[in-house]
């Protein structure tokens, strides 16, 4: 579901400068929040619905994924 905005590498969305692999390994709480809690959008992005995570589980998964930063690069 995230890849549908986000974009398959992360990339796809410019996060005042950063993809979402860079924001996660350098704000993990802030996308926790994000995550848990949603963000709504004053764009043309659609917002962000709340319950991508749900336990401790997913946001091990979802971190162990974006910290990758070979799959999930910085915005160049």
């Amino acid at each position: 579901a995230c890849a549908a905005c986000h974009g398959a590498d992360g990339t796809t969305i410019n996060l005042g400068g950063a993809s979402v692999g860079e924001l996660v390994r350098t704000k993990p709480h802030e996308v926790w929040h994000k995550a848990k809690f949603g963000q709504i959008s004053s764009s043309s992005v659609a917002s962000m619905v709340p319950g991508l995570v749900l336990d401790t589980t997913d946001l091990v998964d979802l971190y162990s994924a974006l910290t990758n930063a070979t799959t999930y690069p910085d915005i160049p």
